[in-house]
């Protein structure tokens, strides 16, 4: 395992440094290269909402990779992307490549002015939720219609969006754990429930996501048309499918994550499963958090006493196993949220 990790570490820096020299070529060729800090989805999709005018005007947005491509063919023309040399595909560590290409000197992202840059909190960004953004977004995707897919013909009207972020294994050497739900049986209880009382349920994420996976398994004896796949009926998994998933859908239920977000500048209503406290964006835009993000945060172990799970204390119990220490949310904290935050019964 040890040899394994060491292989991909040395393919990841070197793929890092083919891609610096590529930047390096680019940024003698053109002005005004626009990309963000950090070539995540979740960033990526902020960043061209937030600056979709100015980089429009700016120049060219790079295609980095698989992770970003729909997305960014989605917002802009293609006159004004300029599709990387060594792309990074699918089958390559995406997030190894990127924690090495971010260091190199020839990765300059364009924060307009700093203004992005100095607008970051945790290395996070997120810019005010405006009717602007959310009527950008719509009109991207009526230009774009997919003919062949239809969220209310496949999901019918009263759906949720359930989407799980799971890792493998129970340890604390990797971070994503943070975000992550482990103790699938409470989102299965959440399923019944939704599915009891007549709504429908469409699960998020691709076939081959470990929470997707172990779903179709838990229901593949079951004749249910209430819980649906949005890989079964996305072609290959597109950004406009998932616009138009989360356009007809009551809300979102699951990780805070990149899907989340578009939720969010969706307008609507989402509850974040198993989150860590921090802060995700300024005091300015509390007011959007409240109407539209209702947070469930895990709670940590210390000292036999209960804590909200923050990074801090994350790294002060970091050797101990996941399960010893880290309380996930119970079902009971799920559904009075979902009364009350989603459905309003208070």
């Amino acid at each position: 395992m040890h040899f394994k990790k060491k292989i991909i570490s040395l393919m990841s820096i070197s793929y890092a440094k083919l891609i610096s020299l590529n930047l390096y070529i680019l940024n003698k060729i053109y002005k005004n290269l626009c990309y963000n800090h950090s070539l995540g989805f979740g960033d990526s999709f902020c960043y061209y909402i937030a600056y979709y005018s100015k980089i429009k005007k700016a120049g060219y947005v790079i295609d980095f990779s698989y992770i970003t491509s729909d997305l960014t063919n989605f917002f802009f023309e293609k006159n004004k992307i300029k599709k990387i040399f060594f792309f990074i595909f699918k089958f390559f560590p995406h997030y190894n490549i990127r924690r090495y290409l971010i260091k190199s000197k020839n990765f300059k992202p364009n924060f307009f002015n700093k203004e992005f840059k100095n607008q970051l909190v945790d290395n996070t960004y997120l810019p005010k939720n405006k009717d602007s953004i959310k009527n950008l977004i719509i009109t991207k995707f009526n230009k774009g219609y997919d003919k062949n897919f239809n969220a209310k013909e496949i999901f019918g009207k009263n759906y949720f969006c359930i989407g799980i972020k799971t890792i493998p294994r129970n340890d604390f050497g990797d971070l994503t754990i943070l975000r992550a739900t482990n103790k699938l049986d409470v989102i299965i209880s959440v399923i019944n429930y939704l599915t009891k009382n007549n709504y429908k349920i469409c699960i998020l994420g691709q076939n081959n996501e470990l929470f997707v996976i172990k779903l179709k398994k838990i229901f593949s004896n079951v004749n249910c048309e209430n819980i649906k796949f949005l890989a079964d009926y996305s072609k290959n998994y597109s950004f406009a499918n998932q616009v138009d998933t989360c356009l007809n859908s009551l809300g979102y239920i699951g990780s805070p994550s990149g899907i989340s977000i578009l939720f969010y500048y969706l307008q609507k209503k989402n509850i974040l499963l198993n989150s860590f406290f921090k802060s995700y964006i300024h005091d300015d835009y509390t007011e959007h958090e409240i109407k539209f993000n209702k947070y469930l945060n895990k709670k940590i172990k210390i000292n036999n006493r209960l804590h909200v799970l923050t990074l801090n204390n994350y790294k002060s119990v970091a050797d101990f196993y996941y399960n010893d220490v880290i309380i996930e949310n119970s079902f009971e904290e799920i559904l009075y949220e979902i009364n009350n935050f989603l459905l309003n019964k208070n």
